[in-house]
């Protein structure tokens, strides 16, 4: 650890934070502490868990408690902020070159999400490129993955290794679920988005009488298993479909704005169809 004065107690999580603890797995495995005062606020148990102006901490968060109800809360915090981490537990999906069917193509689709502490968790569809060497490259085609981590790269302050970019991103995603991807290029006004389904009638999926919408009089309150409703309800059923806020989860105040773009795809694979075009340019 070095040299400290006094209590060590800083020195020593700032030494786990930053060291690899373990010899007996492959990678650096490090411990972030998480510190709790209860009835009391203490600079030492600060300086453990968050550090100082001038000095790396344990990685974690100090939090304050003078009850058993902010104990309690503070603890639910710690472990939620445990689950703050991108991830994927799905297979990623790779395209069969439809005009040669002895190769593969080399775009690879990952569906990422973030576990979080409530029902809704953010998901994504990003894209990155599998090399020939088996490495997974990034739109700069540089290696898109942290060999320590296993995730995508984070973003850091190297100019030659500044963080994962996917395609679609505008910009560095790295490894920020929200960020890049498919997510980032859907239409963030409602009216812009094409959702449609088959009612029977017309074949042509993108028909006025396919189109999922409160205005269309041919999903009915019986299609929608909602027979004893109100039109309101139906409306509201209608408008969530096709993602508005009818619950104002962000708490702004409107039930009209468009809420988040993706959510966790974690029991399905991405599935690539190549349905046209050319072997240089495939649709």
């Amino acid at each position: 650890v070095g040299s400290c004065s006094g209590n060590c107690l800083d020195e020593i999580s700032r030494y786990m934070n930053e060291n690899d603890i373990s010899n007996e797995y492959d990678g650096e495995q490090t411990v972030t502490t998480y510190t709790i005062g209860f009835e009391l606020d203490d600079d030492l148990l600060r300086r453990t868990a968050e550090g100082t102006d001038s000095h790396a901490g344990g990685g974690g968060k100090y939090y304050t408690a003078n009850d058993t109800t902010e104990l309690e809360s503070a603890i639910k915090q710690i472990f939620s902020s445990l689950k703050d981490i991108s991830t994927s537990f799905v297979s990623p999906g790779v395209a069969v070159n439809t005009f040669n069917r002895l190769n593969h193509r080399d775009e690879l689709y990952f569906s990422v999400f973030k576990p979080e502490s409530g029902p809704r968790w953010t998901g994504n569809l990003k894209r990155y490129r599998l090399g020939s060497d088996g490495i997974v490259y990034d739109l700069k085609d540089r290696a898109a993955i942290d060999e320590e981590t296993g995730f995508f790269k984070g973003r850091s302050n190297t100019e030659t290794d500044p963080g994962a970019w996917s395609w679609w991103s505008k910009e560095i995603d790295a490894n920020d679920i929200q960020l890049g991807g498919a997510a980032e290029n859907l239409p963030n006004n409602e009216a812009d988005r094409n959702m449609f389904t088959y009612l029977g009638g017309s074949k042509n999926l993108t028909s006025a009488e396919n189109k999922i919408s409160s205005d269309n009089t041919a999903i009915t309150k019986d299609m929608l298993n909602i027979s004893s409703a109100t039109d309101a309800e139906r409306q509201q059923l209608l408008n969530w479909v096709r993602d508005l806020d009818v619950f104002d989860s962000d708490g702004d105040g409107s039930q009209t704005d468009t809420r988040h773009r993706l959510a966790d795809p974690l029991h399905s694979s991405p599935v690539v169809v190549i349905y046209g075009g050319s072997d240089d340019d495939p649709d």
